[in-house]
């Protein structure tokens, strides 16, 4: 199944030159974008409430292309713009070659349309093919680094946790998502039936997919809720995890989880889980100005695992130190490859 890139673009009145112009530029996309992508231009939603489709669809799509027209500027153009850069998501800015750019996006990577405010149509194909080319080298240049596949029998993830100055919590989160994973880790989370797991209001912010790459990690995580025992000692080990990673604390205690993820029996989730336990296992990590970079391993744990109590409720804690055979696949996760390397930055 083929990932979303969105359009951003001036629309224009039909018949009108400006919507001429915008409909040759997503032809030149679309061609482009053959068999690595499904492109749409916002527009195309058949949603009533195009606003929140549009905002969803920035979100989600793990690449955006925006074609900026002339000036004047199309503010609904800047606005989208704007609001994909704020969500630090790869985009790709197609401008006219003469074209003085606003400020604000004028040092940002472009790819430039020739000729200067002449009529796509009518471009020689010499120019339309090199066009064509150069903007399909800048798709995947900004792209493939999320799509690629742990090539790994375990359950591991690549995750990138955002701590870009200035924003705020919630911006953080949303910024924080999966990108590569190996097919056991989709099969772990359940993401084919995530979306139908999800609340209402996380539907309309989530698409439907079916690879944790791209995927906000609270959401993921939300969706595995419903198939959950020991859901809520789970939970705060994994905040108390985070607090260690970020150095907010506990630092007298090891960088390790200790409360596993438990399946219990449902019918809403694969029965090979059911009454299975697994542990994330931090097996490398690095660092940028604005993101950490983790590789987790959701480690089955076959043993070791006891009760502890807290309250009126008990609980399943493991001790690592008690997996010997750990080290081994916690080794051959660390060295997964997969095709290319993760995104910095």
């Amino acid at each position: 199944m083929l990932k979303k890139l969105f359009v951003i673009s001036p629309i224009g009145e039909k018949g009108k030159t400006i919507r001429k112009q915008a409909d040759a530029v997503l032809d030149i996309i679309k061609a482009a974008a053959a068999k690595l992508y499904i492109v749409q231009r916002g527009d195309q939603s058949h949603e009533l409430k195009i606003t929140e489709a549009i905002e969803r669809d920035l979100k989600a799509a793990l690449v955006a292309v925006a074609y900026l027209g002339t000036a004047p500027w199309n503010p609904n153009v800047m606005f989208e713009v704007g609001y994909r850069l704020a969500l630090a998501k790869p985009l790709i800015l197609i401008s006219h070659e003469k074209d003085e750019l606003p400020f604000d996006v004028a040092g940002l990577r472009s790819t430039i349309l020739l000729p200067s405010g002449g009529p796509l149509a009518y471009l020689p194909k010499d120019v339309y093919e090199g066009f064509k080319k150069q903007l399909r080298a800048a798709i995947k240049s900004v792209t493939l680094p999320q799509d690629g596949t742990i090539k790994s029998d375990y359950p591991v993830a690549d995750i990138r946790i955002d701590r870009t100055p200035g924003r705020s919590e919630e911006e953080r989160a949303a910024n924080s998502i999966f990108i590569r994973c190996s097919e056991a880790a989709n099969e772990l989370f359940h993401v084919r039936e995530l979306h139908d797991r999800l609340s209402p209001e996380q539907r309309k912010k989530i698409p439907q997919q079916d690879t944790l790459v791209g995927l906000p990690i609270n959401a993921a995580l939300a969706g595995l809720e419903p198939l959950a025992d020991q859901w809520d000692e789970f939970l705060a080990d994994q905040h108390k995890l985070l607090g260690k990673l970020f150095g907010y604390g506990f630092a007298d205690e090891p960088l390790t989880a200790r409360v596993p993820f438990v399946f219990k029996q449902s019918d809403a989730s694969n029965q090979q889980f059911w009454k299975k336990a697994f542990i994330g296992v931090i097996v490398d990590q690095s660092d940028t100005a604005d993101a950490m970079y983790l590789r987790i391993l959701y480690y089955q744990v076959p043993h070791g695992l006891k009760w502890e109590r807290t309250g009126h409720r008990s609980y399943l804690i493991t001790h690592l130190a008690d997996l010997p055979e750990l080290d081994r696949v916690e080794r051959e996760a660390r060295e997964a490859t997969a095709t290319p390397a993760p995104l910095k930055g």
